[in-house]
């Protein structure tokens, strides 16, 4: 036999909404300046205090909040009012991605000369039916990719550095098929 919740009267209702508001108001009381800019960014739409409080290090309260009769955390709110700073005291880990679109031209050039090398040592590979190729030859192609990297790339020959280019190709970042 199920046990049934007996239906709640109105006065048990409003009895759990003002304890829950007491919740609420308990992370406004206890950072009073929090409070102050959560209040300007909800009641005028001023969210620049609040950005800047977040962006100062300051802690935002680890409390549940009611909004549209849903309780969500209010550092989800504070990132809603931001427009989507969801990482609030959260620093990314690791190495932030590159785009190989804006890596200076200079970095760009060596990359593009180390994959003119590897296909040049392909080919030689292939033409002399040898597994390794001999460093004078690799010293020949990587000058002659140099030179027409700086040329397609506009930059300065002196800026493109033949010890990128060996260690793009004995890491095997560039790998010819």
């Amino acid at each position: 036999m199920s046990t049934q919740r007996k239906p709640q009267t109105s006065d048990e209702r409003a009895a759990a909404y003002r304890e829950h508001d007491e919740q609420l108001s308990k992370a406004w009381k206890a950072d009073p300046e929090f409070g102050n800019v959560l209040n300007l960014a909800i009641s005028i739409g001023v969210t620049k205090p609040l950005r800047d409080y977040v962006e100062a290090g300051k802690p935002v309260p680890n409390e549940q909040v009611l909004v549209g009769g849903e309780s969500i955390p209010m550092h989800a709110l504070v990132a809603e009012l931001l427009c989507g700073l969801h990482q609030l005291h959260q620093q990314k880990r690791g190495r932030p991605h590159r785009v190989a679109s804006k890596v200076p031209s200079a970095e760009q050039a060596e990359r593009n000369a180390a994959w003119l090398v590897a296909f040049a040592q392909k080919d030689w590979r292939k033409r002399n039916a040898r597994e390794r190729v001999p460093r004078l030859e690799t010293e020949e192609m990587i000058r002659a990719a140099i030179k027409e990297a700086a040329k397609a790339f506009g930059v300065p020959v002196s800026t493109i550095n033949a010890s990128n280019i060996r260690n793009v190709l004995k890491n095997r970042r560039v790998v010819v098929p």
